[in-house]
């Protein structure tokens, strides 16, 4: 079914002046399009190592749920104090808490657009200090979850190279479980290892 609402738009574009669509159900049927894109999503279940990408980040909840706290609460705390630091000096671009919350992203993520700045000296410290804090911060989950990675599939592979070397039939991939418990890596289906 989605390769044929992906294919729709094609059939619109066509027909589109003989059918003298205009308005919203044109914009409506437009927006099938978009299935092209989901298309892309099929290709995921023939991959194994994006399969095991997948489960590995459900079982990264915890860290990842650790890392979005620390960079929400990073980023209301940070942008409530540089609202109140710059709103009398540089009220032009930091007129809102939440104008400074955005100021207070793109500091946190490192990405700095500039298209917000502080120009007083307090702010231009607590910039500073809110920089290095994020770098920080924003490693020590991301640590974490990478070497969950690393080991789930390192388990993947001396599984694979087990089944290889003793003759067993290949488990599928979407089957295994990578978890750090004495049955690791097993599939539920086998019972060989």
């Amino acid at each position: 079914w989605l390769d044929v609402i992906a294919i729709i738009p094609l059939y619109v574009e066509i027909f589109e002046k003989f059918l003298h669509l205009q308005g919203e159900v044109l914009n409506i049927l437009k927006l099938f399009r978009m299935a092209r894109v989901a298309r892309c999503l099929k290709l995921i279940r023939r991959s194994k190592k994006l399969i095991l990408i997948f489960q590995i980040l459900r079982e990264c909840k915890e860290e990842l749920s650790l890392l979005l706290v620390v960079w929400v609460t990073g980023t209301l705390i940070s942008g409530s104090i540089m609202f109140y630091v710059e709103e009398n000096v540089n009220s032009e671009k930091f007129y809102s808490i939440l104008e400074s919350c955005w100021w207070a992203i793109t500091t946190i993520g490192t990405i700095g657009y500039g298209n917000i700045q502080p120009v007083t000296a307090v702010g231009l410290s607590l910039t500073t200090a809110i920089i290095f804090c994020s770098m920080i911060f924003m490693t020590v989950p991301m640590t974490i979850i990478i070497r969950r990675f690393s080991d789930s599939y390192e388990k993947v592979e001396r599984l694979k190279s087990d089944v290889k070397l003793f003759g067993a039939v290949p488990i599928k991939t979407s089957a295994w479980s990578v978890t750090d418990d004495k049955n690791s890596c097993r599939s539920p289906r086998s019972s060989r290892f």
